[in-house]
Formats: C-alpha cells, sequence, structure tokens
C-alpha cells in the first residue's frame, strides 16, 4: 500500500525544516509518484517522491556538480516514517525538496508572450547546463520570471531539473537504451543506441526549435495501426534532415540493431506521393530571422560525431545575432 499522502499534512526534511502540503502539481497513475507543492513558511518548494538509489544520486551530483546554478539540485530530504510497500518489501518513503520554479519552457511558451532575446536567455541557460549535465525536453526547463506592465515576460532564473533521473557521461561512455521523451530524442536515442552527450546536442536542438516557433516539429499526426510513435518520429526526423547517413546507419550495424532496418525502410518510404521535406527548404515560418535556419543546420546532424558540443554552441554567433 503506498504511502498517503494529503493536503495540509507536515513533513520534517533532514534540514529539520518543515514542509507543509499544500496541493498535487502533478498528478500520477501511481499516487506514491504524485509531485507536491509545499510550503515552510512563506517559501514554496517541490517534493518529488524518488526510490533510494535516486535519492542517493541526486546528492552525490549536487556535491559533484554544485558549480553550476543552472541545475536543480534538491535543497533538502525526506525520509519520513512512512512505509512505501514495494516489491521488495517496506521501505521508508522518500522524497527530494526543491526551489520553486514559476513554470516549464513547454508551458510558458504556450501560455503568454515571451520575447526573441528571453527565448535566447533560456536557451543559452540550457546549454551552460548541458555542458555540465544532460537529460533535455522543453518540460524539464524550469523557469521563473516576473509579468511586465506591458505583459511580456521578464526571465529571472532558469534551470535544468530531473538531475536524479539522468547521468553524466564522461566523453567516451554510452548508454544502451531508449531513454528521453520519444518527441525530443535522437534519431540513436530513438533506437537505443549508443546515447551520448551528443544526443542532448538534438534535443536541445529540438526544444530550441520549439522556442522559436512554437512548434513540436518532430510531431506525428494519428497513427496507423501497429506503428510505433519512435517510427514516426524517426520519418520525421529523417525527411526533415535525411537522407540517413552512413555515420548513423554504422552506429546501429555494430550494435547489430533491427533498427537499421526500420532506417532504411523508412527512406525507401519517401517517393513522389510522399516526398522528403528538408528543413533548409522550409518556407513560410515568419518566426524564422536570417541566421535561424543554420544555426539548427549546425545542430540537427544525424550522425551524432557531427553535432557541435554544449561549449561550442554557447559561443556560437546566433546568440549574438543584432536583430535577436
Amino acid at each position: 500500500m503506498a504511502p498517503i499522502l494529503r493536503t495540509g499534512q507536515t513533513l520534517m526534511g533532514q534540514s529539520g525544516h518543515p514542509y507543509c502540503l499544500q496541493k498535487v502539481l502533478y498528478e500520477r497513475e501511481d499516487i506514491k509518484k504524485q509531485v507536491w507543492l509545499a510550503c515552510s513558511g512563506e517559501t514554496p518548494y517541490v517534493i518529488k517522491p524518488v526510490p533510494h538509489r535516486s535519492y542517493n544520486l541526486a546528492f552525490a551530483l549536487r556535491t559533484e556538480l554544485s558549480f553550476c546554478p543552472l541545475i536543480r539540485f534538491p535543497v533538502d530530504g525526506i525520509e519520513s516514517g512512512l512505509v512505501d510497500e514495494l516489491d521488495s518489501g517496506p521501505q521508508p518513503w522518500m522524497g527530494l525538496v526543491f526551489h520553486y520554479h514559476t513554470e516549464n519552457f513547454l508551458s510558458l511558451m504556450q501560455s503568454g508572450p515571451v520575447s526573441r532575446p528571453q527565448v535566447k536567455r533560456i536557451l543559452h541557460d540550457v546549454l551552460k547546463a548541458i555542458a555540465a549535465m544532460h537529460n533535455i525536453k522543453p518540460n524539464n526547463v524550469m523557469v521563473s520570471y516576473k509579468t511586465l506592465n506591458d505583459g511580456t515576460r521578464e526571465i529571472e532564473s532558469v534551470a535544468l531539473i530531473d538531475t536524479e533521473d539522468a547521468a553524466k557521461l564522461k566523453e567516451t561512455q554510452a548508454i544502451y537504451n531508449q531513454v528521453g521523451n520519444v518527441l525530443w530524442r535522437s534519431p540513436e536515442a530513438q533506437a537505443g543506441i549508443c546515447v551520448q552527450n551528443s544526443t542532448d546536442i538534438w534535443s536541445f536542438g529540438a526544444t530550441a526549435l520549439y522556442g522559436i516557433t512554437r512548434r513540436v516539429v518532430f510531431a506525428y499526426d494519428d497513427l496507423e495501426e501497429g506503428v510505433l510513435p519512435e517510427v514516426a518520429v524517426v520519418e520525421n526526423q529523417l525527411s526533415y534532415f535525411g537522407p540517413l547517413t552512413k555515420g548513423l546507419f554504422d552506429l546501429m550495424e555494430t550494435r547489430d540493431s533491427v533498427w537499421g532496418s526500420v532506417f532504411l525502410n523508412l527512406m525507401d518510404s519517401f517517393d513522389d506521393e510522399n516526398p522528403p521535406k528538408p528543413f533548409a527548404l522550409w518556407k513560410g515560418i515568419d518566426e524564422f530571422l536570417p541566421g535561424d535556419k543554420e544555426f539548427f543546420l549546425r545542430i540537427m546532424k544525424l550522425t551524432p560525431a557531427d553535432r557541435p558540443t554544449a561549449e561550442k554552441l554557447l559561443e556560437d554567433p546566433w546568440f549574438s545575432l543584432p536583430y535577436a
């Protein structure tokens, strides 16, 4: 039986600070995974239940990466007397306490005006966080802002979240599994092969495209029966930024992945009735200004090794274009 948390309940942090639960911020089918808004005095916080491994990892990463203020680390932890019934038997309920941010980037862009310079400021901060960490999609980017008299919003702080579910990879390390949200992850992550730091550069590019155009560019229409979401997204990735490169295909062949055939079949599906739609030829997108397409084409490379590093992108002239 999962622990029952309720509005008005007070949980004590390891620091000795009390946290009074205010409301559920994010509903989950599994109620023990619900994320809560809480207050300690007048200050709002977020409380996120996590398993023991993620709890320890979050504090270890906080120690290792404390130099980066753009990553949201826990400010406190809760090891309550509540009992969480897991498959391995009863375990103490554990939660991480985080500073509260106003909104995530996904909802920020949907809910009102944000100027280009402010969007670029957010994206530049995200790159700084990527240089230290990884795990990128728009709702993993939290933003605090104030609304000005003219209705526009001025960004006050940006933070990359969910570090307790992420991994810090060395240059030569890789994960061989599907990770991340299907709409934002890279072609190699769709296939679950060789997920490295370069994978986050693709996800950053997709997030930046959303920030500039307010379009989830790899979204798909209704799926035909039997078609996986991953396949529909890969078809769009190949259509916009293809053709399939030898570098990406060789990665799948090295891992003896069935995805090699999937990618080849998708390339073969393009014809006069279903032509590819190269991003370089896109027209009629009012949000694009000179330099935008070139910036995204520098990022959205199918071969992971061809993508720039976060450090290199931080110096990209796109961030200092005079017309923002």
